[in-house]
Order: structure tokens, then C-alpha cells, then sequence
């Protein structure tokens, strides 16, 4: 019988910690874990890879098995104290009727204009491109224009674009490789933090080093790691998910003993930090096994709304795989910090 039981962490930070000062403009006073919840029975199983809050009780959700630019149109409730509520679910006509072939999308961000409307930001594994879309995931025809040393062909395979944020005050999108470009292959763990304009055209980049991995592929039946996502704060500050999720080989016994999901939320400040690899300080980690029922693969990020006190919430979203093996499921978690 497996546990779901659901244990509240709760990360408190002394203001005069070494790790709250050891990184300038870290200052988060509390981490919170408030909630996880299935969503599997509202959303249905899928291949939920991104995911960015458009106001209200509306999000932007990418499939990455979806065509087009696999957007969905999320109603999710979540309360001031960070409960996740009612959650449905709409197919814009764009992502239903689309005869574009599918370009492994992964990442998705929201550009306001004013009206209520907006549009969305998508990034594309298989072709390394960040394309906008409407609402109703029609794509506008604009993309941003990607660096050369970050195209396509210039990453390792299927190790491109995952992350993808924006953010109103500073007017800058955030991405990165899910793990290091070809021309930094030996460097193990080195990304590069790319960041682009209004104008869509590049505009900083930073070095960001990755956690040494605990396992290797070569170990695994099914292994990802690397950055799947990012969120980019008011202060120009950026969190960042490091992740890494084993499957082992071997029979069910040790799939269900020895698979594990970590994840690591760092936070950096590319606008304070001459460093050169950009100093990273840990904000939360958390795991995750079968044998608690929570076994989750968390590949979207997004700032959520505003909570009492000055709080804000930080949204997961899992991607299954439609439910793979029958023991990852389709779950959104729920962090809020101060």
C-alpha cells in the first residue's frame, strides 16, 4: 500500500544566517511547502512540461506531445495559504486544430499588454526557437532571435530549451540549455543563463554552475537531469530548478525501492553578481520516491499569485509521460516564500 501522506515543510532563514547573507539580495525569511495535489482526474494524464501564471485563476500549461505550440488554458484555484483547489482544463483552437508538427515544447511565458489579453512565449526543444503564440495558440509569427552557440545543433540531443520566464518589471525573458551546450562539453554542469529583451533580441548572459549529478544514465532505464525551469523576480533575481529523476534498471522490486526524484531550487542575482559563474544560494530541495505516492518528474515553474503578509507562491507542475509505468502521476505543488 503506498503512503499519501503529505508532510508541510517548512524552510525557515534567520536574517542573520550565513546562508541568507551569503549571497547579496538573497532575503527570503521563509520557504514554505503548502501543498501537492494530484491532478491527474482534472487535468488528465499528460505530458505537462511548462507552465506560467496569466492572472486570476488562469495559467498557460505546455504539453510537450500536444502539436503546435501545445498550450492549454488551466482554471486553477489557489488559496491564499497556498491550497490548490478546483483545476480544469481548455484547448485553445490553435493547439486543437494545429497541422504543425510537434517541436518538443517545453517552457512558457506570459507577456501582458494591458487589455487582459496577451500573448505567450513558447520555448521548442527540437528546433531550439522561442515562439509567441495568441491565447487562442495561434502563433503570431514573431520568435525571438537565438544566439548562434545556442541553436540547434549546438546543443546536446534532446538537451535544449526547457526553461522559459519573464518578467514585467525587469522586461527580461530567461532561458537556458537543460544541460551544457557542445562547445562547453567539458565542463561538465557549466550553463549559460540567457537572457532577451522586449525587442526579442538577446541581451545578458551569465554562467551558472549545476549540482555534481548523485547517479548516471548509464545506471538508469529512464534518467533526466539538468534545468527544466526558471523564475524571474521582480528584483531581477532568478530561481532556478535543478532536477534529477532515476528509474534504475532492474525488476520491479528495485524500480519501486530505488527510483528517486530530487529537486533543487537555487536562487542567483545576475544584476548584483560580477563573480563570473554566478553564486548560487539554496532556497528548497525535496524528493520524492514511489513508495510515498508522490513520485513526480516537476518540469514547469512558474510565480503564481500574491499571497498575505508580502508572500508570493512559486507553482510546480509534473510532467507523468501519460502516467508512466503506472507509478508517476500528474501532480502540481505548491511553494510559497517570504
Amino acid at each position: 500500500m503506498l503512503l499519501t501522506l503529505l508532510l508541510t515543510s517548512v524552510f525557515i532563514l534567520p536574517p542573520d544566517s550565513n546562508e541568507a547573507d551569503s549571497v547579496k539580495g538573497y532575503g527570503f525569511k521563509t520557504v514554505i511547502e503548502t501543498d501537492v495535489r494530484k491532478v491527474t482526474s482534472m487535468l488528465g494524464s499528460g505530458d505537462y512540461s511548462g507552465i506560467t501564471y496569466i492572472g486570476g485563476t488562469r495559467y498557460a500549461v505546455v504539453d510537450d506531445k500536444k502539436s503546435g505550440g501545445g498550450i492549454l488554458l488551466v482554471d486553477m484555484d489557489v488559496s491564499f495559504k497556498g491550497k490548490v483547489g478546483d483545476v480544469s482544463v481548455t484547448v485553445p483552437e490553435g493547439t486543437a486544430t494545429s497541422d504543425l508538427s510537434n517541436r518538443d515544447n517545453e517552457g512558457v511565458a506570459y507577456l501582458a499588454d494591458g487589455t487582459g489579453l496577451g500573448t505567450l512565449f513558447v520555448s521548442a526543444e527540437a528546433d531550439q526557437s522561442i515562439r509567441e503564440y495568441g491565447l487562442d495558440g495561434v502563433p503570431t509569427g514573431r520568435m525571438m532571435a537565438v544566439p548562434d552557440d545556442m541553436a540547434s545543433g549546438r546543443i546536446k540531443s534532446n538537451r535544449g530549451f526547457e526553461a522559459l520566464t519573464f518578467n514585467e518589471f525587469t522586461g527580461l525573458f530567461w532561458t537556458t540549455a537543460e544541460d551544457v551546450l557542445v562547445a562547453d562539453a567539458d565542463t561538465p554542469g557549466l550553463l549559460r543563463l540567457q537572457s532577451f529583451g522586449l525587442d526579442l533580441k538577446p541581451a545578458g548572459r551569465y554562467l551558472y554552475m549545476m549540482d555534481a549529478p548523485v547517479k548516471s544514465a548509464a545506471e538508469a532505464e529512464s534518467y533526466v537531469f539538468g534545468v527544466p525551469a526558471m523564475a524571474a523576480l521582480d528584483d531581477g533575481r532568478l530561481i532556478v530548478l535543478e532536477r534529477e529523476v532515476f528509474v534504475p534498471k532492474g525488476n520491479a522490486i528495485d524500480k519501486l525501492r530505488k527510483s528517486f526524484s530530487q529537486m533543487n531550487l537555487y536562487v542567483v542575482n545576475p544584476a548584483d553578481d560580477a563573480s563570473g559563474v554566478l553564486r548560487k544560494t539554496l532556497m528548497c530541495s525535496f524528493s520524492t520516491k514511489p513508495a510515498s505516492g508522490r513520485f513526480a518528474d516537476y518540469e514547469g515553474m512558474c510565480l503564481g499569485p500574491l499571497v498575505p503578509d508580502g508572500g508570493r507562491s512559486l507553482i510546480l507542475i509534473s510532467d507523468s509521460q501519460h502516467g508512466a509505468g503506472g507509478v508517476v502521476r500528474d501532480f502540481v505543488k505548491v511553494i510559497i516564500f517570504r
